[in-house]
């Protein structure tokens, strides 16, 4: 691989990259919207988004958080309306599932997963700190970057609550059932 394949390859793994940041945090907003007042309109914050959201990560979603039910239970029945769509066999089965299913109790999990591959996000491809530096008044860090993006779509969320999640990631992805290298949990 020459030097122009490898920067192109690096060009588009950024733009994926950046790509899930802009989704990663409607999908938080969107949770915590539902969460202060729940409405159909919120729905605006993915519909309105210039990417395709990855179906796998939605569907996992589903059955995890009752926000994301009720999301994917409304996409389902948008789904069955729209006579012009053809359905997959993997939404089809999808939607057969789901609709089996008990609404989810609601939990934080979901809303925490994502404030935690933020703040990694930041960390490995910005070079951010997830959180401020105590010797230090600098406010460049990855807690602050992800509340100023919330606050871009009228979430307001303060430092101290992201930071708090940060600070319990290890629990939090241990309910998940994701292992990290011990780089990652220090």
């Amino acid at each position: 691989m020459d030097s122009d394949d490898e920067e192109r390859e690096v060009e588009s793994e950024m733009e994926t990259a950046f790509a899930l940041e802009d989704l990663s945090v409607r999908l938080l907003a969107y949770w915590i919207l539902q969460d202060q007042s729940p409405s159909f309109s919120n729905e605006e914050l993915l519909v309105s988004s210039p990417q395709t959201f990855p179906d796998i990560l939605l569907m996992n979603f589903a059955f995890e958080d009752g926000y994301f039910y009720d999301l994917m239970k409304a996409v389902i029945a948008r789904t069955l309306l729209d006579t012009n769509t053809p359905i997959n066999n993997k939404f089809r089965l999808f939607s057969a599932h789901l609709i089996m299913e008990k609404r989810p109790r609601k939990n934080y999990l979901v809303r925490d997963y994502l404030i935690i591959s933020r703040l990694s996000f930041y960390e490995d491809f910005l070079d951010l700190n997830p959180t401020r530096n105590v010797a230090t008044d600098d406010k460049n860090c990855g807690c602050d970057r992800l509340s100023e993006k919330l606050a871009a779509h009228g979430v307001e969320i303060s430092y101290s609550a992201i930071s708090t999640v940060w600070a319990n990631r290890h629990n939090i992805l241990n309910k998940l059932g994701i292992k990290l290298e011990k780089s990652v949990m220090e």
